[in-house]
């Protein structure tokens, strides 16, 4: 190994010069990746590149590794310095997919793997065997689609009421009112808690069928954002941040700027500041319609929206979601059919009608938080319950305070502020004049898959 060279290839920034829409920035927005996944990323392109520089051989990266290869070719300052350092011109060579080509490019895979493995020992599977951030999950997929059965359900609800009315009738008189609406609201109450245990104990053991770093590397903001659910949550923590260090100030609903001077080169912070280019005072309400549109904040929203699709497509998921679904499907039906009997004897209905409408749309809402149980709920609480008590130094900085304890770390002076917009969604803000610019028309849309690479 040329120590050397490798010394100066991990030293390489992609990020230089600091930018809000950086390289990592870039990278993790286009492709909805966590914080993690695209610095390891990044580390295994910077191997690759190694390997094709000091390889005599065409060596041919992985589908992950070719989206950051992609990527850093749009950088094209960047990637000319790039090679200037490895001391090679590394040509990117497309696959055509042709069946004369099949061969080459075979050889160019496992290739790579031997001198891979020499160098840099075992490819982790992450990059190397998975085609996707989501693939990597390695979490079983099914092919249906919840939507359909929840729609199927409307159907099955009455054939229930029709079984249970001529099944069941004489069961229905022989219970009078209040004791049966009693009985009823019971029933549900117990079925919603039973059925919430059940979810959260299936669903927290699916996510430890998660590669375990994936679950162990979530950053203090992707996780502040999974359990407020609110991308403005993690904006509000870092201009408190920058209030607190002196940077910014609030006067009334407004933030001023006292100082751009800021002694971390974290670019989040950079981005904040930029925002009073233009003017020194500005409403927050304003600011934070800017922040929430910027890649470098809703990068983390996007990733979350991954992670919530895998967990989703899960086959785990679907069954535990029919479940759901059935045993909602069963308690609707038999405080229907009530309804439906009380009709045909001329009986007040009012008080059934009522409890049957709040249980539907309780059951509405307890069926669509299922999904985010995973982001919202289970993994922040795992992070509370057992990673970051076995390792509080690692977890000692504000943004890990701010996730254990919420508003309770907010400056005194910003916390009324922060309490205006507490109920306001991210969608309500506009845009405004300082939002930045996503360049979709340089996107990573750079064709198929790549064969691999030459050099001059």
């Amino acid at each position: 190994m040329n120590k050397e060279l490798w010394e100066a290839i991990e030293k390489f920034d992609f990020d230089f010069p600091v930018s809000e829409y950086g390289f990592s920035t870039r990278l993790a927005y286009e492709n909805e990746w966590t914080e993690y996944f695209t610095k390891k990323a990044i580390e295994e392109y910077k191997k690759f590149m190694y390997l094709a520089a000091t390889s005599n051989q065409m060596v041919s990266p992985s589908e992950i590794v070719d989206v950051v290869w992609h990527q850093h070719l749009i950088f094209t300052q960047s990637y000319n310095d790039f090679c200037t350092l490895l001391g090679k011109k590394i040509q990117h060579i497309p696959s055509t997919h042709n069946k004369e080509e099949k061969d080459k490019f075979l050889t160019a895979k496992k290739h790579t793997t031997a001198i891979y493995e020499s160098v840099f020992g075992k490819q982790p599977k992450l990059f190397w065997e998975y085609n996707s951030f989501v693939e990597s999950f390695g979490i079983e997929k099914t092919n249906h689609n919840t939507i359909f059965y929840l729609f199927l359900c409307v159907p099955m609800i009455l054939i229930l009421v029709f079984v249970f009315r001529f099944s069941l009738y004489e069961i229905y008189l022989s219970i009078g009112n209040p004791h049966f609406i009693i009985g009823y609201i019971l029933m549900i109450i117990s079925a919603l808690f039973a059925l919430s245990f059940y979810n959260h104990e299936k669903l927290f053991k699916l996510i430890h069928c998660a590669p375990k770093n994936f679950l162990d590397n979530f950053s203090a903001s992707e996780l502040i954002n999974m359990k407020t659910s609110q991308l403005k949550s993690v904006i509000h923590g870092y201009v408190n941040h920058l209030i607190i260090n002196g940077n910014l100030a609030v006067e009334s609903k407004n933030i001023k700027l006292i100082s751009k001077d800021i002694d971390d080169d974290n670019p989040i912070y950079q981005s904040i500041i930029d925002c009073f280019s233009e003017t020194n005072v500005m409403e927050y309400k304003y600011l934070l319609s800017i922040l929430l549109q910027k890649p470098i904040f809703s990068k983390n929203a996007k990733a979350i929206d991954s992670i919530n699709y895998v967990f989703e497509q899960s086959k785990t998921f679907f069954n535990l979601y029919i479940l759901n679904l059935v045993v909602l499907s069963l308690i609707s039906a038999f405080g229907l059919t009530r309804l439906l009997i009380g009709l045909s004897r001329d009986k007040e209905i009012i008080f059934i009608l009522i409890v049957n409408v709040i249980f539907l749309i309780v059951a509405v809402a307890f069926l669509m938080k299922l999904p985010k149980i995973v982001t919202q709920k289970l993994i922040p609480k795992y992070y509370k319950v057992e990673k970051i008590p076995n390792n509080k130094t690692h977890h000692d900085t504000w943004e890990w305070n701010y996730f254990l304890l919420g508003t309770a770390i907010l400056s005194a002076t910003f916390m009324p502020v922060v309490q205006t917009y507490s109920s306001t969604n991210n969608s309500s803000f506009g845009c405004g004049t300082s939002c930045s610019s996503c360049g979709s028309s340089c996107g990573s849309s750079c064709g198929g898959g790549c064969g691999g690479c030459g050099g001059d």
